[in-house]
């Protein structure tokens, strides 16, 4: 298309003195800008009744071909969000605060078609153009009077497919509409979504949950603080020192909001997540901590030991390049949470120590063993924390950090040799043997 729009610009009757590709130009830009002005128009309407409005105001945005399912949605993220929405009960937890929260026309790559059936339909409707749109959601937590982590704008994408009747504009539908998943998720994805606040080093923490995860919040709420504190007494205070915390109550809610796709999550304890890292300029944006539903089966000790080992994923996250490897990625942030709480090896590490009596050398574990539904995670993750406790056993503590902060944030190869060296002073074949060592020691085998 654009080949033939090139040519046809240049066949224009000199005699007239005119530029046909002005023309052709102007009326693309007319219509574009029609699009963009309608839409916009469309997605203030949307923002105004999700954050200020009732379901009245919803229903007039909606095209008529919208889903139950999408419109179950938006009323969804409307209970949560609107001012307007009925407060709950006592004085227990109370809605979710942002300081921002708003759509926006982004830019798109290439302009996706709706599906020939649905495209038809608008039409036997009396749609005169439909569109998918590239829309952004921005949005931050904050504010005052509940609680809110004032934390920097987070930008996520959630494209809409709208429908043009004259000059007004419906809602049709999410991606779901191309049988794609929906973008856009977030705490308001879900009924119910409440928030608590705990007062944390760095300021106000947040705990955000679901009915059916209540007890597990009010638990995250009065272990928070001391966890904060156990991070800093390893990392130091540089820090922000206060997190978001998500306590799910269903498997549903735990693999949106941590995006964790098919796994198998019944074994998980929680996940650490964030929407953009940008190391070299050390920006993060979107970090939230996601309990799953298993996490309410968890002893107060051992909760606070995933507390711990997550919020240490927090706190280094702006030295931690995507490409750390994973034995130094969870080793370390599982000795800071495990720190205290065992006595003997076997009590942190009871299947390595098992293998290790019947034989199977201690084996140093690839990135894949750390796989939430491999049958090999358990073991990987138990190997992961015994290379770390070694190391701050045998060399020390601030070695130990030494050590994740520089292979963490190698860029090659030459980086992360170097970075042994700098650190414990001998390379990884060296302290593995080392560590294999000391592991049938701790074992006794």
């Amino acid at each position: 298309m654009l080949l033939s729009a090139a040519v046809l610009a240049g066949c224009g009757d000199p005699s007239t003195g005119e530029d046909p590709s002005s023309s052709a130009t102007t009326t693309t830009d007319v219509f574009q800008q029609q699009r963009t002005d309608g839409v916009n128009a469309l997605l203030g309407k949307l923002d105004k009744a999700l954050l200020r409005g009732g379901p009245t105001d919803l229903a007039p945005l909606l095209d008529a071909s919208a889903s139950p399912e999408f419109r179950r949605r938006l009323q969804v993220m409307q209970a949560n969000l609107s001012s307007a929405a009925p407060a709950r009960p006592g004085n227990g937890p109370t809605r979710v605060r942002y300081r921002t929260f708003e759509h926006y026309l982004g830019a798109a790559d290439a302009e996706e078609l709706v599906p020939d059936s649905v495209a038809a339909r608008l039409s036997a409707q009396g749609s005169s153009d439909n569109w998918v749109t590239p829309v952004r959601l921005r949005f931050a937590l904050g504010g005052t009077g509940v609680p809110g982590l004032d934390e920097p704008d987070v930008e996520v994408d959630s494209p809409l497919v709208v429908a043009r009747y004259d000059d007004d504009w419906k809602l049709v539908g999410d991606m779901t509409v191309l049988r794609r998943p929906a973008g856009g998720v977030g705490l308001w994805s879900f009924p119910g979504v409440r928030a608590a606040a705990a007062a944390t080093a760095g300021g106000q923490s947040v705990i955000a949950s679901y009915p059916g995860a209540e007890e597990s919040a009010a638990r995250v709420a009065a272990l928070l603080p001391g966890a904060v504190r156990a991070v800093s007494d390893f990392w130091g205070s540089t820090w922000p020192r206060r997190a978001l915390v998500v306590a799910t109550a269903t498997p549903e809610q735990f693999t949106a909001l941590a995006a964790s796709g098919g796994a198998d999550v019944s074994a998980a304890a929680a996940a650490t997540v964030y929407t953009t890292l940008d190391v070299p300029n050390h920006t993060v944006t979107g970090q939230r901590i996601v309990l799953t539903p298993a996490a309410r089966d968890l002893s107060p000790a051992l909760l606070d030991v995933v507390l711990r080992h997550e919020l240490s994923h927090v706190a280094v996250r702006l030295a931690t390049r995507v490409d750390t490897p994973q034995w130094l990625a969870e080793g370390v942030p599982e000795y800071v949470g495990r720190k205290g709480t065992y006595t003997q090896f076997a009590d942190a590490a009871p299947d390595l120590a098992a293998a290790t009596r019947t034989g199977t050398p201690p084996a140093w574990p690839s990135d894949e063993d750390f796989t939430v539904d491999s049958a090999r995670a358990a073991l990987a993750y138990q190997s992961a924390w015994s290379i770390a406790a070694f190391v701050a056993q045998r060399y020390s503590e601030d070695v130990l950090r030494k050590l994740y902060l520089g292979v963490a944030g190698a860029v090659d190869d030459n980086a992360v040799t170097a970075a042994f060296g700098d650190s414990v002073g001998i390379g990884r074949a060296e302290l593995e043997r080392q560590w294999q060592a000391w592991v049938r020691k701790q074992s006794g085998g």
